[in-house]
């Protein structure tokens, strides 16, 4: 799992900042000789009752891959999810096939859900966690929405 300390980089993140993650991949940080990424999508409530607590007893956080619309959480536990040191990442809005979508549909599901999640909670959602029907390639060119935000 991703060595970082819960409570500094939950400030980190209300702050604006990244996650350890995210500084590993964007910024030049380091990770463990061999990390392991928990990710969770949609944002289910047993990943806040009964997932969060049991990574948190070892130490862990993990990514909360999080639709912007119809998730069974509520705000105080993505919040208390982040707090913990859990990044967030975006899972789209609709929980659409991205590999459907044409240009402007992309835009709004990709950039859309980041500035939601983004004004709901605080921080920025550095990742996204797509849907596609086919589970190998092509994938959906999401890197352009990804830069400056």
């Amino acid at each position: 799992m991703i060595a970082c300390a819960g409570d500094e980089q939950g400030r980190d993140r209300r702050r604006g900042g990244r996650g350890g993650l995210e500084r590993a991949w964007y910024d030049g940080g380091t990770l463990p000789a061999k990390p392991v990424v928990l990710s969770f999508d949609d944002g289910y409530r047993p990943q806040f009752t009964y997932t969060q607590p049991e990574l948190k007893r070892h130490g862990w956080p993990g990514v909360l891959n999080l639709k912007a619309e119809g998730s069974d959480l509520y705000e105080s536990n993505v919040k208390a999810m982040i707090d913990a040191g859990w990044e967030l990442a975006a899972h789209t809005i609709h929980h659409l096939d991205l590999t459907t979508l044409d240009a402007e549909q992309l835009k709004e599901e990709v950039a859309g859900s980041r500035e939601i999640l983004r004004r709901e909670y605080g921080v920025r959602a550095w990742g996204v966690r797509w849907l596609s029907a086919l589970r190998e390639f092509p994938r959906p060119p999401v890197a352009p929405l990804l830069r400056g935000r």
